[in-house]
């Protein structure tokens, strides 16, 4: 029997505390990703109380410029690369994401949720975006391919999680690094 010949199944005046389905019920597994893991794991921190005294060493990485790099704020660098539109945003951002970071001093699992968005950012950045930026795309372009590869695919990640991570803070993050010279916006 093909769709088209399928019976026809009435359902009146049903009450069910679960599913009710008229022919296919198709249930996919949640996909349990290394950082959905962590942010479940700071909800049992939270549950737990569990407290630090200092940030880890990783994320004290990306907490000091990149030794030997130059010396240029967020805005000269943005200046630099023809980004000037993004300035305020980005400055804005940045201290939005810095004061959340600073709030969860004492989580030892919110820091390693940071340090892992941190580095998917860079990676992101350093592999999918800079070769567009090198190839003299339109900001535009590159915009987009931010949002796609980095804003978004991070949100999906840790979104709608404990920490309360939303874009904003995932693109505050992106001029964390490039601040501190990880992120570099030049051609």
């Amino acid at each position: 029997m093909g769709d088209d010949q399928l019976p026809v199944v009435r359902q009146n005046k049903n009450v069910a505390g679960g599913n009710i389905v008229g022919r296919d019920l198709i249930s996919y597994p949640e996909i349990k990703t290394p950082l959905r893991k962590m942010t479940e794991s700071y909800r049992v921190e939270i549950e737990q109380g569990c407290e630090q005294k200092e940030f880890i060493d990783e994320l004290q990485d990306y907490m000091k410029r990149i030794p030997g790099d130059e010396q240029r704020n967020l805005e000269e660098k943005l200046v630099s690369a023809e980004r000037n539109e993004l300035i305020a945003t980005a400055k804005f951002l940045k201290e939005k994401f810095a004061k959340k970071l600073y709030k969860h001093t004492f989580s030892p699992v919110a820091q390693n949720i940071f340090v892992h968005i941190l580095s998917m950012i860079s990676c992101s950045f350093q592999l999918k975006i800079k070769p567009l930026i090198s190839e003299n795309k339109p900001a535009s372009v590159i915009d987009k391919a931010i949002y796609d590869e980095i804003i978004k695919a991070v949100y999906f990640e840790v979104g709608n999680s404990e920490l309360g991570i939303n874009m904003d803070y995932i693109r505050g993050m992106l001029y964390y690094l490039t601040g501190n010279c990880y992120i570099n916006w030049e051609k």
